[in-house]
Formats: structure tokens, C-alpha cells, sequence
């Protein structure tokens, strides 16, 4: 048997500065109370698990998502059951819409927004 842990940890923020929306994994189970846990039945030689956390943040700033993997069998390359990724969490753009007169409305943003594709 094989065994994940997820922890959510914020730079800077409590672990309330997301909301998980949902979570899913590609087998076994899945439990999301506070930091989700999930355990897999035996996972083959060069096999793979997908487990896909969505959340909403709470509020701007740097958030680092940890997972680790561990088993009751001896790992020839532990050093492979770690990884992270570190999400910026940008404020949400001011769009501003004025009317000019009965019939135009202007409409301004700032200029970041200009370049998004």
C-alpha cells in the first residue's frame, strides 16, 4: 500500500487563505479533512497516481502546495517522494466603467491587462 500527503502552506498566511473546492484522485481513496490525505493500493514499477487539488485562495500573496509520498517498502530513490509548487496569487484587476453622456460608456482598466492573451 502507498500513501500520499498533501499540505497547503502559505508564505506569509494562515492555511484558511484557500478554500479546497474539490479533490480527486486517479485510485484509491481520498480524505479531505484539514490537509488531504490519500492511499493507493500498490502502485507498479514506473505507474503513476494522479491526485488534483482545486482551491480558491482568500487573499493575495505566494502559496506553496507540498506533497510526499511514502510506503512500507524500501524506496531505491526516496529522494524522488517530495515535490512542491509555489503559486503567486495576484489581486484581481479594478475594471471601471463610467458614462460620458446618454448614449457612450467608457470602460479602463490598467494597462497590465492590455497584454493578456
Amino acid at each position: 500500500m502507498s500513501a500520499c500527503r498533501t499540505k497547503r502552506e502559505p508564505d506569509e498566511h494562515t492555511a484558511s487563505s484557500v478554500i479546497l473546492k474539490s479533490a480527486s484522485a486517479s485510485q484509491g481513496t481520498l480524505t479531505t479533512n484539514g490537509n488531504p490525505s490519500c492511499s493507493f493500493p500498490t502502485v507498479a514499477t514506473g505507474g503513476s497516481v494522479t491526485v488534483i487539488l482545486t482551491v480558491t485562495p482568500q487573499s493575495t500573496g505566494t502559496i506553496t502546495n507540498k506533497a510526499s509520498l511514502g510506503s512500507g517498502y524500501s524506496d531505491p530513490a526516496p529522494a524522488n517522494n517530495n515535490a512542491s509548487i509555489t503559486t503567486t496569487v495576484i489581486p484581481l484587476p479594478i475594471l471601471s466603467v463610467g458614462l460620458l453622456s446618454a448614449n457612450v460608456v467608457r470602460l479602463s482598466w490598467p494597462v497590465q491587462l492590455t497584454t493578456l492573451s
